[in-house]
């Protein structure tokens, strides 16, 4: 299983670090895994996590618990309030 840098969240996300991590202090992003330094995340679940933020139509990842799936989902669709009103108007 590949882990994610924070880095990697923040280019395949578009996302800034500050706006991931008060994402997951709300409970709306994966909280990853961390041994207190250093903070890695699942790239299948972030991968799963993605396609429900944005509604990709594209399969899930294998291998991920339908508990795990469910919880993701919550997450995003909690997460696309938050993102919806910090992204600016492209009109």
């Amino acid at each position: 299983m590949k882990m994610l840098k924070i880095e990697d969240l923040m280019e395949r996300l578009h996302f800034g670090r500050t706006t991931i991590y008060r994402l997951i202090s709300n409970g709306f992003f994966p909280r990853g895994h961390g041994d207190g330094r250093y903070r890695r995340w699942s790239e299948a679940e972030i991968d799963a996590y993605t396609i429900l933020l944005w509604d990709v139509p594209h399969e899930l990842p294998n291998g991920i618990h339908a508990e795990t799936v469910e919880r993701l989902r919550e997450m995003a669709t909690a997460a696309k309030t938050v993102v919806n009103s910090t992204q600016p108007n492209m009109e």
